[in-house]
């Protein structure tokens, strides 16, 4: 939550000539971005849900499923993890990187980065390509709504999924 700000803020004062909190200024209210981001996260992070209970992705949905549970995660740390997630990638990735990736681009390492584009792993890579897309919307929503819809929406996607993973499930 500090480090990768911090980069961020780096790269946009020296490369930029952008003062650290100017990816903060939009045209939507506070409260406007907040509500959107939520939205779209809790939708998309559902939607991820039920793709990996569908029966070709449920290996996948069990193999993390079990990693998730072995953190043994209360409620408080899920949504802690998912804050300091969304506010930490968020303004590295839309409020600095997207400057020089654009959104396509920079969602796909995005999301390559954590993992899900593995050519070794059909139904992880099938997940990625959901995420991507899930991630590229984030991305058009910060450039058009403001970087506190997108910290939402990631705020609201890992709340989802690390609360249901977390959660010991017949599916696993």
């Amino acid at each position: 939550m500090i480090g990768f700000p911090a980069v961020a803020f780096t790269l946009n004062y020296y490369l930029q000539q952008k003062a650290p909190l100017e990816i903060f200024i939009s045209e939507t209210v506070f409260w406007q971005q907040i509500i959107w981001g939520l939205a779209v996260g809790f939708m998309s992070g559902i939607a991820g849900l039920a793709l990996l209970q569908t029966s070709p992705l449920r290996p996948t949905l069990t193999k993390y499923g079990y990693l998730i549970q072995s953190l043994q995660l209360n409620f408080f740390q899920v949504l802690f993890l998912s804050l300091c997630a969304g506010v930490g990638e968020e303004i590295l990735f839309r409020g600095s990187l997207q400057h020089w990736g654009g959104p396509i681009i920079t969602s796909i390492v995005f999301v390559a980065i954590h993992g899900y584009l593995d050519p070794r792993d059909w139904r992880i890579t099938i997940y990625g390509i959901f995420m991507t897309t899930v991630i590229i919307l984030i991305s058009y929503l910060y450039s058009y709504v403001g970087i506190m819809s997108s910290i939402s929406a990631h705020f609201a996607i890992d709340v989802v999924l690390l609360y249901f993973l977390s959660k010991k499930s017949s599916y696993f």
